[in-house]
């Protein structure tokens, strides 16, 4: 079974419904797994995940964050069996880059505003994982007569 109707064409790309992920590639394993490798944008950067769906299951297996020019930024380390949601990969993503910031930082002998870092990587990734789930139920809580001011 490839769960194929999570997938939804959108022009030329496959958005997976679940992950919110634009699949760019998936297979079925013979354990019955179905792989997802999948591309997040999140302003210049491309955050790349991997995820291992079952029945009543999904597992994160690799969470890469890349920048403009492909170079790697940040490369989760991701134990076995691993749950996935948004919100795991929202955060290993966000804790993930505010790590590698410190670090980097302090390799160069520089330092930085750790809120103002952290109050514009959250927006920058506010907007990546869940702008659609937000247009989303705005326009479903429009539908049932709630108004907006």
């Amino acid at each position: 079974m490839t769960h194929s109707t999570n997938l939804v064409k959108k022009s030329d790309t496959k958005i997976d419904n679940e992950t919110g992920l634009i699949v760019k590639g998936h297979f079925e394993a013979n354990s019955g797994l179905t792989y997802i490798a999948g591309l997040r944008r999140a302003g210049s950067l491309k955050i790349v995940e991997g995820v291992a769906r079952g029945i009543a299951c999904n597992f994160l297996t690799s969470l890469l964050v890349y920048d403009q020019k492909g170079n790697l930024i940040y490369d989760a380390s991701i134990t076995s069996l691993t749950g996935y949601s948004r919100e795991v990969s929202y955060n290993m993503v966000l804790e993930g880059l505010m790590d590698m910031l410190r670090e980097g930082a302090g390799k160069e002998r520089k330092y930085f505003d750790e809120e103002q870092a952290r109050i514009k990587i959250t927006e920058l990734l506010d907007a990546s994982y869940y702008e659609q789930s937000y247009k989303t139920v705005v326009a479903w809580a429009e539908s049932i007569g709630i108004e907006f001011y």
